[in-house]
């Protein structure tokens, strides 16, 4: 069964805060409970209960923030950028409908999109290493599902890249790569499109 997206924005807060959570929602967590544990009972909770507790929290992420800007920095319009993650989504605008892949590869996905006060939070899936298990006798890499957020700025035209550097870089060189693309096209210096 596929978990919610609220179960994944849980999986972004730190556990001093998800345990804060649970204690101001009234949920019962035992002592010691793993993070794992305490956002699965949170997730039962409805979007609308968590979101005055979570807040900004749900974006923050738990590592570093990369900046990247976009052009000079002049605005980016709103209406052109969905349209370029329409684009990116095969069609499919991600403020209004899920555009989840049924699988992640090693390229980050666009899984999830909100708009509020001039931000776009984008929510970014990505396949990663876990662990190396012996199965069968032989060496077998198990990877796992990770996810980060990412910050448009549309007024500095900036993203803050929440998570790690080598993620980021990734995220750079691919995600972002095809989205500056796609939004300002082959501009020479003069700004002009050829």
């Amino acid at each position: 069964m596929r978990v919610s997206q609220e179960f994944i924005n849980l999986l972004n807060l730190p556990l001093g805060r998800l345990r804060d959570m649970a204690e101001e929602l009234d949920v019962s967590i035992p002592a010691g409970a793993r993070k794992w544990d305490v956002v699965k009972e949170l997730s039962k909770l409805s979007t609308s209960k968590l979101a005055p507790h979570a807040s900004e929290w749900i974006y923050a992420g738990q590592t570093s923030v990369t900046y990247v800007r976009f052009g000079d920095g002049t605005p980016l319009d709103e209406a052109e950028v969905v349209r370029t993650l329409t684009d990116m989504c095969d069609g499919i605008n991600p403020l209004d409908e899920d555009v989840r892949p049924d699988v992640l590869t090693r390229k980050p996905s666009l899984i999830d999109a909100t708009k509020a006060d001039g931000r776009l939070f984008l929510s970014f899936g990505v396949k990663k290493p876990v662990a190396e298990v012996l199965a069968d006798f032989e060496v077998e890499t198990v990877e796992g599902d990770a996810f980060f957020v990412a910050v448009l700025r549309l007024d500095k035209a900036i993203m803050e890249i929440r998570t790690n550097h080598q993620r980021a870089e990734r995220f750079a060189t691919t995600w972002i790569a095809e989205f500056d693309d796609l939004l300002f096209g082959d501009e020479d210096e003069e700004g002009d499109t050829e």
